[in-house]
């Protein structure tokens, strides 16, 4: 499976015609994309009405969802956060911490196009999606 991030959904959904979108198409139909609940609450937030939230939340309860386990989730968020701080320019976006460590804590890799998790990446064994342009 592959955990697909807010910022490759956005684009999915604002229908850009860029080739990433359409690999994620592709993972889509293929039954391999998932999300979080970190995932699902970006995308959820940026909903413009009640109608598009509640379409919107229904088509993402269809998509397979990786849970955090607790607060072994949420310390090892803490451990890629003070880690990758220490070392590299800040992270900024605790999230990004919660979803990173979610991929890490399931093996899943991560489909996305923020930066962070490319610092993440060089510090933790993150698998990270590599879409064929």
């Amino acid at each position: 499976m592959i955990l697909c991030d807010s910022s490759i959904w956005i684009r999915y959904f604002r229908k850009s015609k860029e080739p990433i979108v359409e690999a994620f198409v592709k993972l889509l139909l293929n039954d391999e994309v998932c999300i979080n609940e970190y995932v699902y609450i970006e995308i959820l937030q940026g909903c413009r009405n009640e109608e598009q939230f509640l379409s919107l939340k229904k088509f993402l309860r269809s998509i397979p969802m990786f849970e955090r386990k607790g607060l072994e989730t949420v310390e090892k968020a803490i451990t890629i956060y003070r880690t990758c701080s220490a070392k590299s320019p800040r992270i900024s976006k605790t999230i990004d911490t919660l979803i990173a460590a979610t991929a890490l804590e399931n093996n899943l890799e991560l489909f996305h196009l923020d930066k962070e998790f490319d610092v993440i990446a060089e510090y933790f064994p993150l698998k990270i999606y590599k879409w064929k342009k």
